[in-house]
């Protein structure tokens, strides 16, 4: 079935070749630092862990250097996301407003992409689930509208008027004679 699909399909089964980010960087020397790392990590975790004050403890020194060397080695081939806008905003040109204003939200921002207060008409909730409560009643209201508060049925009866006599004219029934100005 294969071979009939090859035939009849010059792109069946081509594989896509994606290009991978960090993978391509990654070497012999960050391999081996990074098992060397995990095994300093290993051999600290069952010498009982000690902590970071205990700076005479060979284990820990030990972690410390592997894990040192490791960073020194990713760092120098992978460069983090932050060095790298660094270094667009760095060789950037004054007038790229696009990237300032990247910066500037960057910078500005929390994290938090969600909102932390929400106001409609003169409530106004700052908890999750008064945030959530509030946007529940506000999709009610939306599916089931009030059609008798405030409804101008003189507007009603105009359009549904308007709406029979275009009908009647698309389908030919109803004849309109042109207005004529008479010699009066």
């Amino acid at each position: 079935m294969h071979n009939a699909c090859n035939e009849a399909i010059p792109n069946y089964n081509k594989s896509i070749r994606t290009k991978s980010t960090g993978k391509s960087l990654w070497n012999k020397n960050i391999s081996e630092a990074s098992k060397i790392t995990k095994e300093k990590h290993a051999l600290w975790k069952n010498g009982g862990a000690p902590k970071k004050k205990d700076k005479n403890n060979p284990l820990k020194s030990q972690l410390t250097t592997a894990k040192s060397y490791y960073e020194r080695l990713t760092d120098k081939h992978m460069p983090r996301k932050e060095k790298k806008l660094a270094n667009q905003i760095m060789t950037a040109s004054s007038s790229d407003n696009k990237l300032f204003h990247k910066l500037l939200r960057t910078q500005r921002s929390d994290g938090n992409r969600f909102t932390k207060t929400l106001r409609r008409d003169n409530q106004m909730a700052e908890t999750n689930e008064d945030i959530l409560r509030m946007w529940t009643d506000y999709f009610y209201e939306l599916s089931n509208p009030d059609y008798k508060q405030d409804f101008d049925y003189e507007k009603y009866e105009l359009s549904t008027l308007q709406n029979t006599i275009i009908e009647k004219i698309e389908k030919g029934k109803a004849k309109i004679e042109p207005i004529r100005e008479g010699n009066t």
